[in-house]
């Protein structure tokens, strides 16, 4: 390969990472998800992701893992894992809208 040419892929990889970056940021507040930082606010999110749940028909199948998420992310928040708690939260909330 030529210079020219790894530096063309360098900066495509480079910009890759940074719109994949921008992209779950967006996602998040597109979602209306503020992230945790704190116990308060970490049970808030599990709180509204349970009445999200319950007030949305889904399969078994994603009632269950919807379940195993929440349940996930409660022993993050109690772990002090805020922003762990914040993205399991974030992805049970997706298969809740998938459906």
């Amino acid at each position: 390969m030529f210079i020219p040419d790894i530096r063309v892929v360098f900066f495509a990889a480079v910009m890759v990472a940074l719109f994949s970056a921008g992209a779950f940021a967006a996602g998040n507040a597109n979602r209306g998800v503020a992230p945790a930082t704190d116990a308060k606010t970490c049970k808030q999110l599990v709180s509204d992701t349970r009445e999200m749940l319950a007030e949305t028909e889904v399969t078994d199948d994603t009632d269950k893992a919807v379940e195993s998420m929440i349940s996930n992310a409660v022993a993050q928040c109690g772990a002090g894992q805020f922003t762990e708690a914040t993205h399991t939260i974030v992805q049970a909330r997706a298969l809740l809208t998938k459906e």
